[in-house]
């Protein structure tokens, strides 16, 4: 079970999409992309944010005790 710790490390690690697009945009200003090129780094850092913030939301789940990771049994 992931705890507080993995939660926080995976929190931190969305800063990297920054980094990403921060690349992007300094492509774009000096001319080293194209549209096709652009519209594939979109999608590609679209892609693996979707992932991460699926990852970040199952470890908050399993930090949080939530959802299948739940603790209490009603029965």
């Amino acid at each position: 079970m992931k705890d507080r710790f993995d939660l926080e490390e995976e929190i931190v690690s969305l800063h990297n999409f920054c980094e990403y697009l921060d690349d992007v945009y300094v492509q774009i200003l000096d001319g080293e992309v194209d549209a096709d090129d652009l519209a594939a780094n979109i999608n590609a850092v679209s892609v693996l944010l979707r992932r991460n913030v699926d990852k970040l939301l199952d470890t908050m789940a399993q930090t949080l005790h939530l959802d299948q990771y739940s603790d209490n049994s009603y029965t």
